[in-house]
């Protein structure tokens, strides 16, 4: 006790008065002595440790919640997306069905197919003219634009007739993704 050189003579300890100093708190500033200074791995005073554990805790919940409530809406955005895919799929089916039973020729399945795919093999024709494609069909449309409009129309049948059960596919897949992933991050944060 002799050989401890006492700091701040006249003050002690913010929590043991009785002790000496021989440090202070890097936030608030108090003085504690040894055992309050080496008590928390943060060397913070009781009082700072208690909110920073609490600001600490504080940021998990957000952090939780945030995660849960991602996790909500991946799902409900697919679960959309696959409702959307399935309403203009039945949609189109059921026109390309009653177009191709009226001909007399029983291609009923084969035209619901093939207007079912549509709007998906458009949308890959149109991704797929961004560039050099591109100037090939311009140059087509400024002559022969019904023909162009033809070979496009023929091409997103086409490419649509294998598009459309794709889409569906990596849809469903999505969706069950999506599920699995709200049931992890919901185990996960119980």
């Amino acid at each position: 006790m002799e050989n401890q050189v006492k700091t701040n003579i006249g003050v002690g300890c913010f929590e043991h008065p009785d002790k000496t100093v021989v440090a202070s708190c890097p936030n608030c500033g108090k003085f504690m002595c040894k055992e309050c200074a080496t008590k928390y791995d943060s060397k913070l005073c009781e009082d700072c440790e208690k909110e920073r554990v609490a600001k600490q805790e504080q940021n998990y919940e957000n952090m939780k919640q945030q995660h849960k409530e991602q996790a909500k809406n991946y799902k409900k955005d697919t679960v959309k997306e696959l409702i959307k895919l399935c309403v203009i799929t039945v949609v189109l089916g059921i026109i390309g069905f009653s177009i191709g039973s009226s001909d007399g020729m029983g291609n009923g399945f084969t035209m619901a197919w093939l207007l079912a795919g549509f709007p998906w093999g458009w949308r890959i024709i149109n991704q797929l003219m961004d560039g050099n494609m591109m100037t090939w069909f311009i140059l087509l449309t400024e002559k022969f634009w019904i023909v162009a409009y033809i070979i496009k129309f023929a091409l997103a049948f086409f490419i649509g007739i294998f598009a459309w059960p794709i889409k569906l596919g990596i849809t469903i897949y999505h969706v069950v993704t999506a599920k699995k992933y709200e049931n992890n991050v919901n185990k996960a944060y119980k």
